[in-house]
């Protein structure tokens, strides 16, 4: 069994936005599978197309205003992310500092006939001057599973570097980046808060590791006396002090925000975990102690709480209208948790779950973007979600959800269509004797505009939801229902 067995066959109806897009990216994954999989032969290269295609392509379709910009991305790989995001730019240019990766991309490219990529290598040590040498404006800057891999000085110098390139209307793309604030180090060393030690307790604790290869990898380093450098370039995780240092204070950076890791198509590829909710009520609890505390207050923006950290940033000003985040678990005979309790637990399995405007922080007068994460091996048969109004939201079974997705997965995230203030509540409710286990229902108000116009004049909702396609056999909009491809690193 191989890495392309996991994925799924077909994109549609992945995006909804328009069928011509859909049909795009049907076309792309047919065509990776049958003509240039087996040439690759890479599971890394296989993952990180799908993921461009089924995840990233819908994220940045949705959040950029045209197709008529030129797109730079800061260390291009193999060139997995180029070919699928130059179908929505008008020219993809892309460099890597590592020799040969720029011709392998370059090749990998030539696979899809697309004319509009232009790959090569460069030392990324002062990105300022390749950004000089370019001819013409950069739009959108792209910044992906890059900065982990950078030292400090590196990391500070790029951040600083690109951001200060851009004009007023140009975009920061930084993705794929591991958080540093959360507890766990998926990326590396598979163990608990790892990524928050001092580099002296590094060297001392690093054996511990479950992950032999990454062991191995350190053990060369020590022997050879280049820890230091091997920790940085296997990736180390990035926290809010080098967005700080080398961009700008955090409520500053907030009102950059384009979009971010609460976008549905990031929910779905990096789906909820138990550990991002209590560290999206952590944060609201750092945002302000008492005088006498004497300890700076620290509000951060809501992607500070996933493992992952996507955002998009506009330097001109982000999305105007977007409220914070409010997580919710619902329980037995409650809509939501109080607020001092932050232990998960089952969720409502086999009973009408009700979410109030209330418990999602839903101001007077806006549309919402609402998602739901249900845990898989607690569900089974259909499930629907409606508004106080009868509306139908959305109408699945959670087997075609599983089968969709994928057979192992614990959880997966679900989004519904955009939801007025004065819609709430929602009933989320089995049907027709299933069982229905819940584990957050989230919510992020979207402000009294609640659309935006996106590519090619297609309607799309601002950054909280993506609008779905309806399905052969109903008129109710489906979600996104994307397998998480994490799982498979």
């Amino acid at each position: 069994m191989t890495t392309l067995d996991f994925l799924p066959a077909r994109a549609a109806p992945t995006f909804g936005q328009d069928p011509e897009f859909d049909a795009m990216a049907d076309e792309l994954l047919a065509r990776y599978r049958r003509d240039v999989a087996a040439k690759v032969n890479d599971p890394d290269t296989d993952v990180r197309f799908n993921n461009a295609v089924l995840f990233l392509l819908p994220f940045l379709r949705s959040a950029l205003p045209s197709h008529n910009l030129r797109a730079l991305e800061v260390g291009c790989g193999k060139g997995s992310k180029a070919v699928p995001l130059a179908h929505i730019f008008s020219e993809y240019l892309g460099f890597d500092r590592w020799p040969g990766e720029a011709a392998r991309a370059t090749n990998f490219a030539s696979n899809f006939d697309r004319k509009n990529i232009n790959l090569w290598e460069a030392d990324a040590v002062d990105i300022g001057t390749i950004l000089e040498k370019i001819d013409g404006k950069v739009d959108v800057i792209i910044l992906y599973a890059v900065l982990e891999h950078l030292t400090m000085p590196e990391k500070l110098a790029t951040l600083r570097q690109c951001w200060d390139y851009l004009e007023d209307d140009g975009y920061l793309l930084i993705g794929e980046t591991p958080n540093r604030m959360v507890p766990v180090d998926y990326h590396s060393s598979r163990m608990l808060w790892f990524q928050q030690m001092p580099m002296e307790l590094w060297k001392l604790y690093y054996g511990r590791t479950p992950r032999d290869d990454w062991r191995q990898i350190m053990d060369i380093g020590m022997r050879d006396g280049c820890f230091e450098e091997k920790a940085y370039r296997t990736g180390l995780h990035v926290g809010h002090q080098e967005f700080e240092l080398g961009m700008m204070d955090m409520p500053s950076l907030e009102r950059h925000i384009v979009a971010d890791s609460y976008h549905p198509t990031m929910l779905n590829q990096y789906p909820y975990d138990d550990f991002e909710f209590a560290k999206l009520a952590e944060m609201r609890t750092l945002g302000g102690f008492p005088h006498w505390a004497s300890v700076k207050a620290l509000r951060m923006p809501a992607f500070f709480s996933r493992y992952y950290l996507e955002v998009l940033f506009r330097k001109g000003g982000g999305t105007p209208g977007n409220g914070p985040v409010r997580s919710i678990i619902p329980r037995r005979g409650l809509s939501h948790l109080p607020s001092d309790v932050v232990k998960p637990t089952l969720f409502a399995s086999g009973e009408t779950v009700v979410v109030t405007a209330e418990d999602l922080g839903i101001t007077e007068g806006c549309n919402a973007g609402v998602s739901m994460s249900l845990y898989l091996p607690g569900s089974e048969g259909d499930f629907s979600v409606t508004t106080q109004f009868g509306r139908v939201l959305l109408e699945e079974n959670v087997e075609r959800v599983v089968t969709s997705i994928s057979r192992y997965r614990q959880h997966v995230t679900v989004a519904f269509p955009p939801v007025a203030h004065g819609e709430f509540p929602l009933t989320i409710r089995p049907d027709k004797g299933g069982a229905l286990a819940i584990s957050y229902v989230f919510g992020r108000d979207a402000g009294e505009s609640s659309f935006v116009r996106g590519p090619d004049s297609v309607p799309v909702p601002e950054r909280s939801i993506i609008a779905t396609s309806p399905s052969e056999s109903s008129s109710i909009a489906r979600p996104p229902f994307l397998r998480r491809l994490r799982d498979l690193f």
